[in-house]
């Protein structure tokens, strides 16, 4: 999965806060509709389906997390870099993150495997730097990059860099046809099969291979409501949260659409209300109570499409508020965050 990972959460984070004492996972088999903490990880941001984990680790490391053995290694950042963290991993086993160094960014992709890391390369003119969104089967990376306008003033846009060939391409071209030239892109996820799914101008779905893209439909009907997407699965399965604005703070509620089925996925009565963070590629959706800003108390749940089924994320010991998923593996293995930085494992049953 790639995380597809809102920045907004992550920034709601408080990364730079104290690590707690934490609990270190103690069941190779992660017992289904148990939590687990891991010690040493602010975060986990994604998992793959042999089970290795990224995230971010105390002092703002980048880490991998191998579920199996239960092991930890940090990624050293690529000089003149001195932090790093990771966004997403794919079943290949390379790694999308990014590199700091105060207020300078830096894209890289690490193949867990091999222990290498490589920068993606800056766009021409895109001197303010860069960082990874997302990562598909293949090894293409969503990158956003950052180019000076003025003394205090910059803009923001959206590419796909291809780790095999080492290429990078603006993705604001491919959505032309549809919003107009000028049209500025916001993606948000790339799928395990490379379609690209983002909010601006408007709901999209775009496979890159083809460069084929179609609108995804607001909800609300006659009178549509805003959305944000935030991942798309393999098969076509997008989720996000659908907002209701009426009073302040705005209601957020699931937002899941089936592109084959060109349909709304109406989930089951008493399915937890907040919006959807995220999808795995067999169909387990998950997300926040509430509000997609993570603030002093929340709950995570999860939704199988399959089954129709819901729960609630359990609290670990040392866990004062609550944890939420960030992404599922084919083996509905879950990582996330708990409160006060703690890296969360937790299979759903």
């Amino acid at each position: 999965m790639s995380l597809t990972r809102p920045l907004r959460i992550l920034g709601a984070l408080a990364l730079a806060a104290a690590l707690g004492l934490q609990l270190t996972a103690c069941d190779a088999t992660y017992e289904p509709g148990k939590g687990y903490l891991v010690t040493g990880f602010w975060n986990l941001q994604d998992v793959n389906s042999d089970g290795v984990a990224v995230g971010t680790m105390s002092g703002m490391k980048a880490g991998v997390y191998d579920t199996k053995t239960q092991t930890t290694t940090a990624v050293a950042p690529i000089a003149p870099y001195t932090q790093g963290s990771f966004e997403a991993i794919n079943d290949a086993g390379l790694a999308a993150g990014t590199f700091y160094r105060s207020a300078v960014t830096q894209a890289f992709v690490h193949n867990t495997k091999t222990g290498g890391s490589k920068m993606i390369p800056l766009p021409s003119g895109f001197t303010m730097g860069s960082k990874s969104v997302a990562i598909d089967s293949v090894g293409r990376v969503v990158v956003e990059a950052y180019k000076p306008t003025g003394e205090n003033t910059g803009l923001i846009r959206r590419f796909v860099y291809d780790h095999r060939d080492r290429t990078i391409t603006a993705v604001d071209p491919a959505i032309a046809s549809i919003f107009g030239a000028g049209a500025v892109a916001d993606v948000v996820d790339i799928s395990s099969s490379g379609t690209l799914l983002g909010n601006a101008p408007g709901p999209f779905a775009l496979n890159w291979s083809s460069r084929s893209i179609a609108t995804l439909p607001y909800p609300g009907g006659t009178t549509p409501r805003p959305v944000s997407l935030y991942e798309l699965n393999k098969n076509g399965i997008a989720v996000g949260a659908d907002y209701s604005c009426a009073s302040d703070p705005c209601t957020e509620r699931p937002y899941v659409y089936d592109r084959k089925a060109k349909a709304f996925v109406t989930l089951a009565a008493g399915t937890p209300k907040g919006p959807a963070l995220g999808v795995s590629d067999g169909g387990l959706i998950w997300g926040p109570v509430g509000s997609s800003i993570l603030g002093s108390s929340y709950t995570g749940w999860w939704y199988d499409l399959s089954t129709k089924r819901s729960g609630t994320l359990p609290k670990p010991t040392g866990v004062s508020n609550g944890c939420v998923l960030f992404a599922v593996n084919a083996s509905r293995l879950g990582v996330g965050h708990c409160d006060s930085n703690k890296g969360f494992i937790y299979r759903v049953p």
